[in-house]
């Protein structure tokens, strides 16, 4: 998905980007916790997925998977 340059300055987008950047602030502060492998997991596929929506205001968005998450 890339979105184009008027889609990445409407409100409803930028409302998406904040929302996600701050669910990602929170999983990676739950990352540092003493969590169990199954929890650890999703939240680094969270993580993942998120990194993946927010970069649709990118050029280039990552894949999952890619060094770049």
């Amino acid at each position: 998905m890339k979105l184009t340059a008027e889609e990445r300055n409407s409100s409803t987008w930028l409302k998406v980007k904040e929302y996600c950047e701050e669910r990602l602030s929170s999983l990676r502060t739950r990352l540092e916790t003493d969590l169990d492998e199954v929890k650890t997991a999703k939240a680094r596929g969270g993580i993942a997925e998120l990194k993946v929506l927010l970069a649709a205001d990118k050029d280039q968005p990552p894949t999952i998977g890619s060094d770049s998450l």
